[in-house]
């Protein structure tokens, strides 16, 4: 089920009710009830699936919990950390890797598609989490139920934001019912099907073309459509951020915000501190900054960490070797900026227009990786950049 299906609002008004209707101290069941019927309304083997890696997940943190030997607790921690990303890579990227197999070693060889569960993406790096922070003990003391509450909580498992457990926990355990909070909820929902329906949905028209580039008309409707898509596919995933945001504060429950206006901010270090927030805080926390930690005193390896879990990022948001290199493109801009080789600050130029021109080169630079993302295979995406490059021939 999904936030832009005929069924949600109804679905999501009858939990609301049958959550705030049953007692308090079986509100949880209530809400795995229902993110149960949400989840395999998609289809019950994927249900079958993030059920049986949920208990998986909680088994280990159980077993490092009950060892106080450090490498036997960090034995734990990378056996269910290697099982959680094989998971992901098996759903996700196993038809990449055998057809870039079968390019490289000219087979004819293949396997079945392999479809792709509903949220996975969020949810295995939810659980990542998790497991850190079981760790390093810094989750409070909780039940099998609090565990699953969170791990198959509806509103996010679809499309985010990925959630902290502290904060899941902490807003479940507070289960007062507040008109404010519900009221802000409304707000949220509204805002984000306006985002999804009246604005990016309607930029559909004049974006379409640029995930087929040989129906490209010209160099200059290729800049245009860029343009357009840059504003679509914010208030899309904004829209459907918002949804979810909207949809967990009406059960009285906080999850993070996602977009806190990207395209304002002067640099391409502001755009991913406020584009996608849940993601960019996740990949820092665990593995940007436990790589810099590692290796504080070089600025090379800094560079080169920033480029790699930039290009994470990219092959996140996609099974195809383009969201890669979207991911690489930000990951040398960020580099770059990093190094402060194009500083631009004049002094006689007053501050606003400073600010000014740093949005207007930041939109530009991120505007132009759009075809890495827009597209299905990186052969797509540099047919869009030859077909920009045009324009200078």
């Amino acid at each position: 089920m999904l936030f832009n299906t005929f069924i949600y609002p109804f679905f999501l008004v009858g939990a609301v009710t049958l959550f705030w209707l049953t007692p308090k101290k079986w509100r949880l069941s209530s809400l795995l009830f229902s993110s149960a019927v949400f989840y395999g309304f998609n289809g019950l083997k994927f249900l079958a699936l993030v059920l049986l890696l949920s208990a998986f997940t909680y088994w280990i943190g159980k077993r490092m919990q009950e060892v106080e030997n450090k490498t036997q607790k960090k034995k734990h921690l990378w056996q269910g950390i290697v099982v959680i990303v094989l998971v992901l890579i098996f759903f996700k990227y196993s038809n990449l890797l055998v057809s870039t197999a079968k390019d490289l070693m000219g087979g004819n060889w293949e396997i079945s598609k392999i479809f792709l569960p509903l949220g996975i993406s969020f949810f295995t790096f939810e659980f990542i989490h998790y497991l850190v922070e079981m760790y390093y003990g810094r989750l409070p003391k909780h039940t099998l139920a609090d565990f699953f509450s969170f791990a198959l909580f509806f509103p996010t498992l679809a499309s985010g934001p990925i959630k902290r457990f502290n904060k899941f926990f902490e807003s479940t355990h507070d289960q007062s019912f507040s008109k404010n909070i519900f009221i802000t909820g409304i707000f949220f929902i509204l805002l984000g099907y306006a985002q999804k329906y009246f604005i990016a949905d309607n930029l559909v028209e004049q974006t379409t073309f640029l995930s087929s580039p040989n129906i490209a008309p010209s160099s200059l409707a290729v800049l245009s459509g860029l343009f357009f898509y840059s504003f679509r596919i914010y208030f899309d995933f904004a829209g459907l951020s918002n949804i979810a945001i909207g949809s967990a504060l009406l059960f009285g429950i906080t999850v993070p915000i996602n977009f806190s206006w990207p395209y304002l901010r002067k640099d391409l270090a502001g755009f991913w501190k406020y584009w996608h927030m849940s993601l960019t805080s996740w990949i820092r926390d665990y593995i940007y900054m436990p790589l810099v930690f590692r290796f504080r005193n070089s600025k090379f390896i800094t560079s080169i960490a920033v480029i790699f879990t930039m290009g994470l990022i990219g092959l996140w948001h996609g099974s195809s070797w383009n969201f890669l290199f979207f991911g690489l493109y930000h990951g040398l801009g960020l580099a770059i900026l990093q190094t402060k080789v194009f500083s631009f600050n004049p002094k006689f130029l007053p501050g606003w227009l400073k600010y000014g021109f740093g949005v207007i080169v930041t939109f530009g630079f991120v505007t132009l990786g759009w075809p890495f993302f827009v597209t299905s295979s990186l052969s797509d995406s540099l047919l869009l950049y030859q077909k920009i490059f045009a324009i200078f021939i």
